[in-house]
């Protein structure tokens, strides 16, 4: 490809985006791609039906914890890797390997669950495309250790904006489900193969290779990197947990809404993914030399952000969430406004939980995050349980909100103890 191409020279040039520069990128990016799966939703909610949405959430919605606890979130622990004890292969053939076990225990749940039909099949198809989407993060922690999110946010681009002609075009001629993420996985697994895949190629020495892991490395990696597992997949078994659950009160239908509604706020947590991403390498290096002072500011700024980002989305859909609906959707899911405001309010709340979970992460801080997401998600399970018999859609909008105040609060608290374990040690 011409453009991975000119992105190789970019990386044999060693020219460094500036903090700014790569934020830009990374959430132009993140945008794209958000906009892109948000476009599959929309093709469907407008060319199918609610339960057509309902079917597609719930496979990503089984998928999707299982996946997030296999990845291990060696992305970050590659980008925070600031004493380079690790070789980019110790990380690629440790994913592999992993992502290979998660595809098994998938076939596994689904033969358990009885799962058949559409529902299998389509389960099936997004697995596969999430076993390559783990390859293409792997290499984006490579590319952001060297501090080159504009060409992870490149590759990310280039993948959401081909998947969603793809799937878009296969469903607009098929109607059929199955067949669109049988696309979807074909596409994705062609674009990791050929971009991203070439971009890692141009990143490392020529010595380097990507099988040439050390098993001794690989497992002190695992040792080291399995507890953010277990904290990303009770994260994503937190947002999962409310669309379980509404399955099982309300029906594939109702969760065609709530998960159409829950995606709007994906631009919220697309800023504070990219100003994570773009900050977290450098506040690594910043509380590895014991520069706290301004390690603290860069939270601070963060969290401030988060803010101000949580308020303005609250008076989006307070002053025009009806007629956002209407137009984005139709007039069946008009009536949920208070649902899209509640979603709002969360999606303030665990921005500036997500930038403390970044500061833990930066300082190295990987066990004491597991019970506070343990916490989280038991709050979510146990609200959206008593909630959503009684209120409905709405029960499960208060259950994450009530689960994302309990994350922001025991984030807090992990992040300024490590500050102040740091601070004794200088």
């Amino acid at each position: 490809m011409s453009t991975a191409a000119a992105a190789l020279r970019d990386v044999k040039e060693g020219s460094i985006p500036s903090l700014t520069n790569n934020f830009m990128w990374t959430l132009g990016g993140n945008i794209i791609y958000s906009a892109s799966q948000w476009g599959m939703l929309s093709v469907l909610a407008k060319r199918g039906s609610p339960a057509i949405v309902g079917v597609f959430a719930l496979g990503l919605a089984l998928s999707a914890p299982i996946f997030m606890f296999s990845n291990l979130q060696l992305r970050s622990v590659q980008a925070t890797d600031a004493q380079l004890r690790y070789n980019f292969a110790d990380f690629f053939v440790l994913r592999s390997m992993c992502t290979l076990i998660a595809l098994l225990v998938i076939v596994g749940i689904s033969l358990v669950a009885g799962y058949h039909g559409e529902v299998l099949v389509v389960l099936f198809a997004l697995s596969v495309a999430k076993g390559f989407e783990s390859w293409s993060d792997v290499v984006a922690g490579l590319l952001q250790r060297h501090e080159r999110l504009d060409l992870a946010a490149r590759a990310v681009t280039v993948r959401g904006v081909v998947s969603f002609l793809v799937f878009a075009s296969v469903f607009e001629t098929t109607r059929k489900l199955s067949v669109a993420c049988i696309s979807l996985a074909g596409t994705w697994a062609i674009i990791v193969c050929m971009y991203d895949l070439a971009l890692a190629r141009g990143v490392l020495q020529e010595e380097e290779t990507f099988l040439s892991a050390s098993t001794i490395r690989m497992w002190k990696l695992l040792k080291t990197s399995l507890p953010l597992g277990f904290v990303m997949s009770l994260v994503s078994l937190n947002a999962n947990l409310p669309r379980y659950l509404v399955t099982h009160y309300l029906g594939t239908s109702e969760l065609g809404i709530f998960a159409s509604l829950a995606y709007l706020l994906t631009a919220v947590s697309l800023l504070s993914l990219a100003l994570g991403q773009a900050a977290s390498a450098r506040m690594a290096r910043m509380f590895a030399v014991g520069e706290l002072g301004r390690f603290r500011d860069v939270l601070a700024k963060l969290a401030a952000f988060g803010a101000g980002v949580g308020g303005v989305a609250c008076a989006v859909a307070l002053g025009f969430g009806r007629t956002l609906l209407r137009l984005l959707y139709g007039h069946s899911y008009e009536a949920h406004q208070g649902l899209l405001l509640l979603l709002a309010a969360t999606a303030g709340i665990s921005t500036i939980a997500t930038f403390m979970g970044f500061a833990a992460t930066s300082a190295q801080s990987f066990r004491a995050q597991v019970p506070v997401i343990a916490g989280m998600t038991m709050t979510t399970m146990v609200g959206s349980w008593l909630l959503i018999p009684r209120l409905g859609l709405n029960g499960a909008g208060f259950a994450l909100l009530l689960s994302a105040i309990v994350q922001l609060v025991g984030l807090t608290l992990v992040t300024w103890r490590a500050m102040n374990a740091r601070r004794k040690l200088l």
